[in-house]
């Protein structure tokens, strides 16, 4: 090839990868415009999230808790459900005043169902406990968490706050989440720690990059009127920045996960497992605190269960809650008759509003916790 069909090659090839950027970005802005006009609407029709910031991100735990926060569930159909965490993360009911603790000091280490998501704080199952005992709970439950915020909570809280009792949720889900880089979002990416194996076991590993949507202001487009002016707001403070960023990450994650850089997330959840609740049930034998651990949702297998068990009591609360509605020994878990009675139900006709624990089962959950500390403590 001569010089110059050398150089009408270059300038070819040049202008035609100028012409797939221009229509590259182009695609990614009309894009990112979409989701920026679904995200507003879904802000502004009152959709699931909070209705001020309640949370904030944390390098160790993806997202934690603002301490002193106070805001509200959104759930549909109705007025939000009040949140508040005092100055240490703890859910507390709103009427709280700072007062001494009183032992037997309840920590409560799970996710939404341990929060009491949907339900005031005084109607969760770790505040009826420790009402029942004449105590005191430390309800460090978060929607979203898995059993790598569980474990990090309790390396912190145990030592710091030596409880007398520590409650450790059980479900599917907490184990799921341990094995995924992001948690479950209404919008933006939440990323979170997570399980890589390491040979026949599980390693924790940091989230693989800082929050953005939680530094955002998204929370205050809620309640202001639409126009045109606020919805460039939106665009400029908090769409555009938190589309861009999370796009950006998500795409250096999936080069360095291809590229062997990451560390693999752990395909097999018993290594897990096994890390995460014999780590919790030493710590608590060092501080002198008892463990149960509460089973919610579909029952785990036979392995699981002796696994579990071999760590701390295992407190089948799903089974109570079947048990409750008649249904023997079976655990239909949202099936028809369990969401009418153990869900959320808003509205004339009443319509099932979200499958969290109602304050119902709630109630039972914790009548069955109470029975499994008193004959431990009878023994």
């Amino acid at each position: 090839m001569t010089r110059g069909g050398l150089f009408r090659w270059l300038r070819t090839a040049a202008s035609w990868s100028l012409v797939f950027a221009i229509g590259g970005l182009g695609a990614y802005a009309v894009w990112t415009l979409q989701r920026a006009h679904r995200l507003y609407g879904f802000l502004k029709d009152g959709g699931r999230g909070w209705s001020k910031r309640v949370y904030m991100p944390d390098g160790d735990l993806g997202f934690a808790p603002v301490p002193g926060a106070l805001g509200g569930d959104m759930l549909p159909g109705g007025p939000p459900v009040p949140t508040r965490f005092d100055q240490q993360g703890f859910r507390v009911p709103i009427s709280d005043a700072p007062s001494d603790r009183q032992r037997p000091l309840v920590l409560a280490l799970g996710d939404s169902f341990t929060y009491g998501a949907a339900c005031l704080a005084e109607e969760a199952f770790p505040h009826l406990v420790a009402r029942a005992l004449g105590g005191t709970a430390l309800n460090a439950g978060s929607p979203s968490y898995g059993l790598a915020q569980m474990l990090i909570l309790a390396r912190r809280l145990i030592p710091r706050h030596a409880p007398d009792i520590v409650l450790v949720q059980h479900s599917g889900l907490v184990v799921a989440r341990a094995q995924a880089r992001y948690a479950q979002s209404f919008f933006g990416v939440m990323p979170t720690p997570y399980f890589a194996a390491a040979g026949t076991g599980a390693r924790l590993q940091p989230p693989p990059f800082g929050n953005r949507v939680l530094d955002l202001p998204l929370t205050e487009f809620r309640n202001t009127p639409r126009s045109v002016w606020d919805y460039a707001s939106f665009l400029r403070r908090a769409a555009l920045p938190l589309f861009t960023h999370d796009d950006v990450a998500v795409a250096f994650v999936e080069a360095g996960q291809r590229l062997r850089l990451l560390p693999a997330v752990a395909a097999d959840p018993e290594p897990v497992v096994r890390a995460v609740y014999s780590e919790i049930a030493t710590l608590c034998r060092d501080h002198g605190a008892t463990m149960l651990i509460v089973l919610l949702g579909r029952p785990p297998s036979a392995e699981r269960r002796l696994e579990l068990q071999r760590h701390a009591t295992a407190v089948d609360a799903e089974l109570a809650l079947c048990r409750a509605l008649d249904a023997g020994c079976e655990v239909p878990v949202l099936s028809d008759a369990y969401l009418l009675a153990y869900g959320h139900l808003r509205g004339s006709p009443p319509q099932l509003v979200d499958s969290h624990p109602n304050p119902r089962a709630h109630a039972v959950i914790a009548e069955e916790v109470v029975k499994a500390i008193r004959r431990l403590s009878s023994r």
